[in-house]
């Protein structure tokens, strides 16, 4: 988050760039991110990618929760740190239970799945940025 800090990103870019990071980054040998822990056949591919889809995750969640906040006026911001965090908490709970019962019916569809939801929030983010 440091990083993002430094570069003075508004919070929008800071979401966009850490979905792509998260869904589709390259690491060593071509493999991170989702998409390169569900294509990986070894340990270090599995964690490398991981290891990519965690650092999306830590810097969609600053981006998220500050452009919520600065979206609305002071009066209403306690009001959306409310929903917010009723949507994180809700996550910790619906998330693992998709994604186990997605990886009963096959190993790689939870991966599949989440990176298809990711790279449509990016692409509709961005276009409703740009509407």
């Amino acid at each position: 988050m440091l990083v993002f800090l430094r570069m003075d990103w508004p919070s929008w870019l800071v979401v966009l760039a850490s979905a792509a990071l998260f869904g589709l980054a390259h690491l060593y040998q071509g493999r991170g991110g989702l998409i390169g822990t569900m294509l990986s056949d070894d340990l270090y591919g599995i964690t490398t990618g991981f290891a990519a889809a965690s650092l999306g995750f830590g810097f969609t969640r600053p981006g998220y929760t500050a452009g919520a906040s600065l979206a609305v006026p002071l009066a209403e911001q306690g009001a959306v740190a409310g929903v917010i965090t009723s949507a994180n908490g809700i996550s910790y709970v619906l998330a693992p239970t998709i994604g186990i019962s997605l990886y009963g019916w096959n190993h790689d569809l939870p991966f599949i799945a989440f990176a298809i939801v990711l790279l449509g929030l990016a692409v509709a983010g961005r276009k409703a940025l740009t509407d």
